[in-house]
């Protein structure tokens, strides 16, 4: 994982986001228009597989399974995820080889660093997140296109960065319909192929993974905390729109190979601990 692109996409997460809802008590919470549903999807490019979405109390909850191959030097490399995020946690299961991470899940800890804002500060903290939208990346290599279609019959809001990366978000949520990112000529994309909202989604899902044991990726969780609280520290200050803005054009132009692998869904790029998979 990449530390240097980890922040502005913290950012951009809160930004858009903070458009969605204007509940001034938790900013950041973006909500399915649903209140569970099982979302399929295809993976296609340099891997090659399956990935279904689980979701439950309007996504508060929820549970991903991935399974691709890729196949190198005449070998077929297969990988075998679980991601589950509950309010306090995300959890990150390599079932390749029973290996697992967690870290506290961000709404959390942006839910944190606001309540430790005095209330002149949690006002301006309102005012600035109820302005950010498509004005945060102008000028960064980046669009975002609130409303820009429909995915099976699905409103869909359009993230586009620096050319190489683009993603089509069921609107005013952070769940991807479909994900596109070039690397090294390579087109890798992330399809959701059918979303079921009638068959319910059994809570033995939600149950973590028998015998694997799961600790915090402090690496990790250090960078989670440093940006959110450097977001949260900044939307707080009169004028943080322009600060956020400046940080993401620090950031986003001239990705190299390296930081283009870190924007594949999470699916297909977890941590680098993660990424150990089993040959056949």
């Amino acid at each position: 994982m990449h530390s240097g692109f980890f922040i502005p996409l913290l950012i951009f997460s809160l930004a858009f986001s903070a458009t969605a809802h204007a509940d001034e008590s938790l900013p950041w919470e973006r909500l399915t228009p649903f209140r569970e549903g099982t979302i399929h999807y295809r993976i296609t490019g340099a891997q090659q597989g399956t990935e279904i979405l689980y979701i439950k109390d309007y996504g508060r909850k929820r549970v991903k399974e991935s399974e691709s191959t890729m196949h190198v030097f005449g070998r077929t490399m297969t990988t075998k995820t679980r991601e589950l995020t509950s309010p306090e946690w995300v959890l990150r299961y390599n079932l390749s080889d029973s290996w697992g991470e967690k870290n506290t899940n961000p709404v959390r800890l942006y839910r944190q660093e606001y309540e430790q804002l005095g209330e002149g500060e949690k006002k301006i903290f309102a005012a600035n997140a109820a302005q950010l939208g498509p004005s945060l990346f102008e000028n960064a290599g980046s669009i975002v296109q609130s409303r820009s279609g429909t995915i099976l019959g699905f409103l869909c809001d359009r993230i586009s960065f620096g050319g190489f990366s683009s993603s089509c978000l069921l609107h005013d949520t952070d769940i991807p319909l479909q994900s596109e990112v070039r690397v090294v000529g390579t087109i890798n994309r992330l399809q959701a192929v059918r979303i079921d909202l009638f068959s319910p989604v059994p809570d033995a899902l939600f149950e973590p993974p028998a015998n694997i044991q799961v600790a915090v990726n402090e690496e990790v969780e250090a960078m989670l905390r440093q940006a959110i609280h450097q977001a949260v520290q900044t939307l707080k200050q009169p004028g943080g729109i322009e600060a956020l803005q400046e940080q993401a054009r620090q950031f986003l132009p001239g990705q190299d190979a390296d930081d283009a692998e870190s924007q594949l869904p999470s699916s297909q790029n977890p941590s680098r601990k993660m990424q150990r998979r089993t040959i056949r």
